[in-house]
């Protein structure tokens, strides 16, 4: 008997330390996978979000792009804060130029990417207090260079419904996560930062993640 309770015990070591070897306890799957998201790796952040910040100026996703250049990169923004659906609609005018041009987030000539750093920077160096949604969203349309009536207009049009509806996937993540910022993997996994030391080891879960 205690011969088999001890096969029994290593066993499930072995398992165990299988499955850290192979990165299974640093990714966790969705309840509810995207769709139309293969080899497709997604960063979540909100504009209030310091650790969201540190990645940004970092450019974490843009150094897992050039280990990982074959993935497509997204970056969506959680509205479900506050100022969240006027710096969605921004975000998704920005993205469309970004779509029409070939850029994505993750490069800094980007709309998105230039449009995310202008409220980084006045909300974490500047201290700007945001109180009223016509403050907030002036940042945004100088960012871009357009008026509010153009704002009004894409964010009506079938384009800009398509893109701003992406970003309920945002919010999915981040409840199922609990935190942002947060990456997805093939819109079926979602990494557990709190358990990935560095980049390196972030890409090697990527990767584990990908082969699932």
């Amino acid at each position: 008997m205690k011969s088999f309770k001890k096969l029994a015990q290593t066993a499930l070591l072995a398992g165990l330390l299988a499955s850290a070897a192979l990165g299974l306890d640093k990714f966790q799957s969705l309840d509810k996978p995207f769709e139309n998201e293969q080899n497709t790796i997604i960063e979540t952040f909100s504009f209030w979000c310091g650790g969201c910040y540190h990645h940004h100026e970092l450019g974490t996703l843009a150094k897992i792009k050039e280990k990982l250049p074959n993935f497509t990169y997204k970056i969506y923004p959680l509205t479900e804060v506050p100022f969240g659906e006027e710096f969605g609609r921004l975000y998704a005018y920005a993205q469309s130029k970004d779509e029409v041009a070939g850029l994505d987030a993750t490069q800094k000539n980007s709309a998105m990417h230039k449009l995310a750093d202008a409220y980084f920077v006045a909300i974490f160096k500047r201290k700007i207090n945001y109180t009223d949604s016509r403050t907030f969203t002036k940042l945004g349309l100088k960012t871009l260079g357009i008026s509010q009536k153009e704002l009004d207009e894409f964010v009506k049009s079938p384009k800009g419904q398509r893109i701003y509806k992406d970003y309920d996937k945002a919010s999915a993540v981040t409840e199922a996560y609990g935190a942002t910022p947060s990456f997805t993997i093939n819109g079926k996994y979602f990494l557990l930062l709190q358990d990935i030391r560095g980049l390196d080891e972030m890409v090697e879960v990527i990767k584990d993640a990908s082969k699932k």
